[in-house]
């Protein structure tokens, strides 16, 4: 029987009701073989509390819980979290809380028949609150060893996955992705890891790309979708 897999975009440490039965009742049938994938902007445990009262009550969940970093993350305890191997890449997991994994840069996993490939981190737009209240890491941005990992993993797959799972977006999504948002206006800001994505919009093979980060929920196209507080089921998109 195929397991059953949904996204949902940035929880930002306080998913609040998103996962309650009343707003998701599929989950109430879901098994510790199905998955629910968070794209970015985890934050768990939360930045500002010391609590893992989060942690806890997501682990309970019937499902398994997935996610990539975004940049409001603390990243320095990701980083303390012991690595391991999980369908054909490389993850952290919580040593208390088995149900949530943790989907590594530029690592491709194997998913119920599946290839996705993760790559997480984006830069912050509210950078100078964020260093102010102690809580920016410039690991919100992937290194050059990240990169590298990414491109290496991706030519074992002969840069051809089915889905590209990543926080931020390409260049050329950037302007859909904050006009979707009712930013039209907006500056339009790249950086490295978008440039970066952008190269893989033209070098890689993919059925669709999802991505967080702009606190919206629309498909861009027929290939994009960004998420934020809407929870959709892979197998209803592609």
């Amino acid at each position: 029987m195929a397991m059953a897999i949904y996204l949902t975009g940035d929880v930002h440490g306080m998913p609040d009701d998103r996962f309650e039965a009343w707003n998701f009742p599929e989950g109430e049938e879901l098994t510790r073989d199905d998955h629910l994938i968070i794209l970015g902007d985890f934050s768990m445990p939360y930045d500002m509390l010391e609590d893992d009262s989060d942690l806890r009550e997501l682990n309970a969940k019937p499902w398994t819980t997935l996610f990539i970093d975004g940049n409001h993350e603390q990243h320095d305890h990701l980083a303390s979290l012991p690595e391991s191997e999980w369908h054909g890449g490389i993850v952290h997991r919580y040593p208390e809380y088995r149900n949530i994994i943790h989907l590594m840069r530029g690592e491709v996993y194997e998913i119920d028949g599946h290839s996705f490939f993760c790559m997480g981190g984006a830069q912050s737009m509210d950078k100078a609150i964020q260093q102010e209240w102690g809580t920016w890491y410039p690991e919100e941005m992937p290194d050059e060893s990240e990169y590298a990992n990414a491109e290496q993993n991706l030519a074992r797959y002969d840069w051809d996955v089915d889905f590209v799972l990543t926080h931020t977006c390409a260049d050329r999504m950037l302007e859909a992705a904050i006009g979707g948002n009712g930013l039209a206006n907006a500056e339009i800001v790249t950086d490295e890891l978008t440039d970066f994505l952008d190269d893989l919009e033209d070098g890689l093979q993919y059925e669709h790309w999802f991505f967080g980060h702009f606190h919206n929920d629309c498909e861009l196209d027929d290939k994009h979708t960004v998420l934020y507080q809407s929870i959709v089921d892979l197998a209803d998109l592609v």
